[in-house]
C-alpha cells in the first residue's frame, strides 16, 4: 500500500472508532459527569462533560497506526502531544 492509502485507511477507521466510542461514552457521561447550568453557562439544561473519553482513544489509535506505517518521528511527538492534553483534559472535566 501507498503512504497515502494507508492514511486516508487509518483516517477512516479513526473516524469510524471514534464516532462509535464517542456515542457510547455520551451514554455513560449522562449518567455520571454532568455540567449544571449556573448564572454563567451558554447553556441551559444539563450537558455532559468529558466526551473525549469517546474519540481522544480513536484518534491516538489512528495516529499509532499512521506512524507504525510511516515511520516519522513527528507522529510520535504528535501522539505524545495528544495523550497529554487528553489526560489534562480528562482531568479538568472531572471537576466541578
Amino acid at each position: 500500500m501507498t503512504d497515502f492509502a494507508t492514511i486516508a485507511l487509518a483516517a477512516v477507521a479513526t473516524f469510524a472508532g471514534a464516532a462509535i466510542a464517542s456515542r457510547l461514552a455520551l451514554g455513560v457521561l449522562r449518567r455520571r459527569v454532568v455540567d449544571l447550568p449556573n448564572a454563567r453557562s451558554s447553556h441551559r439544561a444539563p450537558v455532559p462533560r468529558g466526551g473525549g473519553i469517546g474519540f481522544v482513544p480513536a484518534i491516538l489509535v489512528g495516529l499509532a497506526t499512521a506512524a507504525f506505517f510511516v515511520e516519522t518521528p513527528a507522529a510520535v511527538a504528535a501522539i505524545a502531544g495528544a495523550l497529554c492534553v487528553a489526560v489534562v483534559s480528562f482531568v479538568d472535566d472531572l471537576r466541578p
